[in-house]
């Protein structure tokens, strides 16, 4: 009650009068829980465009925007990669749950603050597990990454110069590549990469190193197209807020327990 409170207070600051009729599109990966999920979406399947989307994501847009007047519109744009499109072609207003590189600071402005922290991971074969303590020690390994994957600018050019990964059309055909041998690794957001085992079954056949890749952030990027684009001060500070105020964290293992991981354990 606090938050939403504050967040009107802000609104009133800020003199937002925004018509009640203005929707903010937002898009997101279909498969990418906690952050933006399909509910009950089986490996495999591809939701319709305009498919509904739930997650931390959508959560935070509407305690950011609602108390401005505008309603927010969290739907599936197509794959990963087409809803980046959507956003830098500013058919969609804001690119949920994404990390910051170069190609998308291009086309979208980027707060300060972040939607939430996810550790870039390493996840292995049960079994194969390997040393890890810095980056190089990947090389000479095949690994694997869903069209669009980025896991910050560090990551991408590391592998990208080291030509490490294989792309894949969606997260699932990674996981039943590491799962039988085809490739030795996933870089994948650790929260995300563990709603992913829980789904496929894979929790007794791959586990995330113990290491981080990169200690990661997820953000709401608006695109620059979009009429909403000088929000973003109202956006850095909700954001700011909710992370300081614990309502981030609370909101992160909601959606986790949703999708049957639990972080106490």
């Amino acid at each position: 009650m606090r938050v939403q409170l504050a967040v009107l207070a802000l609104a009133v600051v800020w003199g937002a009068h925004a018509s009640a009729s203005e929707t903010l599109v937002a898009c997101g990966d279909p498969d990418y829980a906690p952050f933006t999920y399909v509910p009950n979406l089986k490996p495999g399947d591809t939701p319709a465009v305009g498919t509904k989307l739930e997650g931390v994501a959508p959560d935070v847009l509407r305690l950011i925007f609602e108390p401005l007047g505008i309603k927010v519109d969290a739907i599936v744009q197509g794959n990963w990669k087409r809803c980046q499109l959507s956003v830098e072609d500013g058919n969609s207003d804001v690119l949920m749950a994404a990390f910051k590189n170069d190609t998308r600071a291009g086309y979208a402005h980027f707060t300060q603050s972040p939607l939430s922290p996810e550790p870039s991971s390493i996840f292995v074969q049960k079994g194969q597990e390997f040393k890890f303590d810095k980056l190089e020690d990947l090389i000479g390994k095949r690994g694997g990454a869903q069209n669009g994957y980025s896991g910050g600018a560090k990551l991408d050019a590391f592998f990208k110069e080291n030509n490490l990964i294989e792309p894949a059309p969606d997260a699932e055909k990674n996981y039943m590549k590491l799962a039988t041998g085809r490739i030795d690794f996933i870089p994948k957001g650790l929260y995300s990469g563990l709603v992913i085992m829980q789904k496929m079954g894979y929790g007794a056949k791959i586990v995330p190193l113990k290491v981080p890749a990169d200690a990661g952030f997820t953000y709401l990027p608006l695109s620059k197209k979009s009429r909403f684009a000088d929000k973003l001060p109202q956006v850095e500070a909700v954001l700011k807020k909710l992370n300081a105020d614990g309502t981030i964290d609370k909101l992160l293992r909601k959606h986790l327990a949703a999708n049957g991981v639990d972080l106490a354990k």
